[in-house]
């Protein structure tokens, strides 16, 4: 199979390393990054080790041959609608699969993909950019998908990512799935970023965070229950965050990555989604838009500087 990794970063990059064992796989990554890869090769350390060599171009507009059986977009949620624009003007395909971590992109893949096969994806691998070419497996954890056209192709590919390593599922409601991935984004994401800290911190100081992640937990199921998504209990879902919290300890939260590198954040995607939710219910005030304000002037001061 020959796949295109749209987005190579961290977590696209153990996608692409994993893969090349045994497909054709070409990677779409830029700057410093995309110069290590195509000179030295792409290192991966921690759960994956080695040095993988993979075809590397810095756009699609490089691209020999445009023809693919699959492509992963792994960009950031604010960059899909982009990403799928690209895709679509310049290669041909058949599946592809956009493995992202905001609550609108099955909404985005709607809108913009009419002519194959759209899958929605979420992964709990954690992984991180060391330094150009370098990135460190964190933890090896589920990766769900599910196509939104062809349920045929998502068993094969699920049988196909398990098979390199990539344990995935493809389960009936891929959006509770997608929400209840959103809770724990919504919670290690933006208070590591504040404390910038890595995510066994919300585990350290569990108690002291709970007020604050409990009410980020409650006003997502309130807005769940808005769009017609049903969740676990509160109870369930607070368990699942410390253990992750405590299972990818040793990891650095994408949001917090984003900010020490003066990069805009997936926020708008995650608490300030559902903000606004509660907001045109006539919910002002919500912990979730506090914690959305804050990145956001956080976000502001790490761009500036």
């Amino acid at each position: 199979m020959k796949v295109l990794i749209y987005g190579m970063g961290a977590i696209g990059s153990v996608f692409a390393a994993r893969l090349s064992k045994i497909h054709k796989v070409i990677g779409i990554c830029r700057g410093e990054h995309y110069r290590v890869v195509k000179n030295k090769g792409l290192k991966l350390i921690g759960e994956t080790q080695g040095t993988y060599k993979i075809d590397v171009k810095e756009s699609v507009e490089e691209l020999e041959d445009t023809r693919f059986d699959l492509v992963i977009v792994t960009t950031k949620v604010y960059d899909l609608r982009k990403a799928l624009r690209t895709i679509s003007e310049f290669i041909s395909f058949q599946h592809v699969l956009a493995i992202q971590n905001g609550l609108n992109m099955v909404e985005i893949l709607k809108e913009e993909i009419q002519n194959a096969d759209a899958l929605v994806g979420v992964t709990y691998n954690a992984a991180t950019l060391e330094k150009p070419g370098i990135v460190r497996h964190v933890s090896t954890g589920k990766t769900y998908i599910k196509s939104l056209v062809k349920v045929k192709f998502e068993e094969e590919l699920a049988s196909i990512l398990t098979n390199v390593g990539l344990p995935t599922e493809t389960p009936q409601d891929i959006f509770r799935i997608i929400w209840e991935k959103a809770i724990v984004n919504c919670v290690i994401n933006p208070l590591t970023a504040i404390l910038c800290e890595k995510n066994k911190v919300i585990a350290d100081l569990w108690e002291e965070l709970l007020p604050v992640i409990d009410s980020v937990v409650g006003e997502i199921i309130e807005a769940s229950q808005i769009v017609g998504v049903t969740l676990p209990e509160k109870e369930y879902l607070l368990k699942k965050i410390k253990d992750i919290s405590i299972f990818t300890g040793e990891n650095t939260s994408s949001m917090l990555q984003d900010l020490k590198r003066g990069k805009r954040t997936e926020i708008e995607a995650l608490n300030c989604y559902i903000a606004n939710i509660l907001e045109r219910k006539g919910r002002s005030k919500t912990a979730n838009g506090m914690l959305c304000y804050i990145i956001k002037a956080l976000e502001k001061k790490s761009i500036q500087s």
